[in-house]
């Protein structure tokens, strides 16, 4: 209890005076159970609602492992065969490039498959996005995903990590025509309607934390926090798999808190093969989802529709820490120093 006064001390205190976040929500876990919830601030600025720890923000890329979850969940069950061994070329039928033919799926949800995001080239997402226009969401994904297999490689593939949603657009596209399900459905069924979450998909439901534009987030700096319009953000329908989830904070401490469950022994719902695979890096310290460090902590942080979140699992210290805000680009370096500081040391 020493620790978590001292620790929600320095939250209120640099919320207060420091933080330029609109709102702020933490949860620390073990495996036994919750430690630490926090929530304060606001959800929007614009109406003042304040924020709930049942709020839901945009999970964005912290939802990649679940995605690969549902996936081996699926392979352990013999739903579908083990995608992560076979090639692309076995899976989808399209004029695959050659260099891409003989990849293994497994090169998707570890980002080596040699094609980064479109970020730095606005022209060319451009074009996808006008070819993919007039077609239906299931159409738009598997017209996406033939361009996307048709080009050259940019970067070395199973060599080096270079981070792509568009992989896991791919994935979904394999993973929906195995199934006949949409990507939505298969993390629901397999990951978290067993652990009772309830997550969201849609950005107009209730208790939905709205985005905030903002620069720093140093108070000192002045910058003004400016919540989002309806509809001022757009997210492509066939991009929707590499993150458009949206969960509580609570929500997202009960899963993490599964992997803790489960590699230190403690009886858990997920099956103890399945975490262990997504926790074993692939190429350099990526996994199925997941980034796991020298010291086996396991990690991964998102960044979509103006919410940043933070995932982090310390196994050998039985503890692990979610934090979101709904601003982009947040460092929580600071938040997760003292963490460190005040509950491993």
């Amino acid at each position: 209890m020493t620790n978590n006064k001292e620790f929600n001390d320095y939250i209120k205190k640099e919320m207060k005076e420091s933080w330029n976040f609109p709102g702020l929500a933490i949860s620390i876990f073990n495996s036994s159970g919750i430690i630490y919830n926090y929530a304060d601030g606001f959800s929007d600025l614009k109406t003042k609602r304040h924020l709930q720890l049942t709020d839901k923000f945009c999970i964005a890329s912290c939802s990649k492992s679940m995605f690969c979850m549902a996936i081996t969940s699926l392979i352990v069950n013999d739903k579908i065969p083990n995608i992560w061994e076979m090639k692309i070329s076995d899976l989808w039928f399209s004029d695959i490039h050659f260099k891409l033919k003989n990849i293994k799926v497994k090169y998707l949800a570890c980002h080596s498959f040699g094609i980064s995001d479109f970020d730095d080239k606005p022209k060319k997402m451009e074009k996808i996005l006008k070819d993919l226009k007039d077609l239906s969401p299931k159409q738009r994904r598997k017209k996406l995903v033939d361009i996307l297999l048709s080009m050259e490689p940019e970067n070395k593939i199973k060599e080096e990590v270079e981070y792509s949603n568009l992989g896991y657009v791919i994935l979904a596209a394999i993973i929906e025509k195995l199934t006949n399900k949409s990507y939505e459905e298969i993390i629901e069924e397999n990951v978290l309607n067993p652990l009772k979450i309830d997550p969201c998909f849609d950005k107009e439901k209730e208790n939905i934390v709205n985005g905030h534009y903002s620069l720093w987030w140093d108070k000192s700096k002045g910058n003004q926090l400016i919540p989002l319009e309806k509809d001022q953000f757009i997210s492509h329908v066939p991009f929707h798999s590499p993150g458009l989830v949206y969960m509580s904070i609570l929500d997202s401490a009960k899963y993490c808190q599964e992997y803790l469950k489960v590699i230190n022994g403690v009886e858990g719902i997920l099956n103890e093969g399945i975490i262990r695979k997504l926790t074993t890096p692939i190429v350099d310290d990526y996994g199925y989802g997941w980034e796991i460090d020298e010291d086996g902590d396991i990690t991964h942080d998102g960044d979509w529709q103006h919410n940043s979140s933070e995932y982090l699992i310390c196994p050998e210290d039985d503890i692990g820490i979610v934090i979101m805000t709904n601003t982009e680009e947040a460092d929580f370096c600071e938040i997760i120093n003292k963490f460190r500081d005040i509950f491993i040391t």
